[in-house]
């Protein structure tokens, strides 16, 4: 019951704050049909379904047959469903279109003044009696030449055109095939000179002088260059001590570990 009085609350509040649409929605009624709202209250006004019907027949006439006065529940919201489907017909939007139990049961008024609002606007250029509501646009569906259109396929648009004419680009002074070697490099023959970014530190870091070059220019730099044992291979002889061998021969290592007679 506290959520249903809070709901009402606020459904009032803003029927409230739609005072100026609701009173010329009720007054566009008033005009169109000849009723008069009296001392009731838009929604015990048209809760029955006989007004909005008697309505909905001045707009478009013929659309309800047979308007029901009674009483009872079912048939009031049968007059209420009538007229519904008669302006969906006039061209109301469905997102504007009230339920039945918003105005019957009074769940939101608001919607359905919205909903008069856009009846209105919706018969305003087929209806000549009072009006209501803003004018609804029309499609403005524009034709072109064949000639127009090929003019429009050949040309740029502006999304591929990127930023051409607007950056400033530096100018190219030299072209051809080694064009980026030599702006990379120092511009000589591309397969003698060194460019910029193969020279590694070349001219920068110091570098000892080649004194000797050749064949043997490593193992001269390893050892002495001759026939006898260079620095790399030659180990640990004349560092270490060695036993002088004084047998020699293929049994020389079964001799040496055989006892002595």
């Amino acid at each position: 019951m506290a959520l249903d009085a809070s709901v009402k609350a606020a459904m009032k509040a803003k029927l409230d704050e739609m005072a100026p649409q609701r009173d010329e929605a009720i007054a566009w009624i008033q005009a169109v049909t000849g009723e008069e709202i009296g001392e009731e209250t838009l929604d015990e006004w048209l809760h029955s379904g006989v007004v909005l019907c008697k309505l909905l027949n001045e707009l478009a006439p013929g659309s309800v047959k047979k308007i029901a006065t009674s009483k009872m529940p079912f048939k009031q919201m049968e007059n209420i469903s009538f007229f519904l489907r008669g302006i969906r017909k006039l061209g109301v939007h469905e997102h504007d279109v009230f339920d039945t139990n918003d105005l019957f049961k009074g769940n939101d008024i608001g919607k359905v003044v919205q909903c008069i609002h856009s009846l209105g606007a919706a018969v305003k250029k087929t209806y000549d009696g009072p009006k209501l509501g803003v004018t609804l646009a029309t499609a403005n569906k524009r034709e072109f030449t064949e000639a127009q259109l090929q003019e429009a396929r050949a040309a740029t648009s502006k999304l591929t055109v990127g930023s051409s004419d607007k950056m400033e680009r530096s100018e190219v002074l030299k072209t051809g095939v080694t064009f980026g070697n030599d702006s990379a490099g120092g511009g000589g023959t591309a397969t003698t000179d060194a460019s910029k970014m193969t020279s590694g530190s070349a001219a920068t870091m110091e570098r000892s002088n080649v004194m000797k070059t050749g064949i043997t220019f490593g193992n001269a730099q390893a050892g002495d260059g001759s026939a006898e044992l260079n620095k790399l291979s030659l180990g640990s002889a004349g560092t270490m001590e060695r036993q002088e061998i004084k047998d020699k021969g293929i049994t020389m290592g079964a001799d040496v570990g055989k006892p002595t007679e």
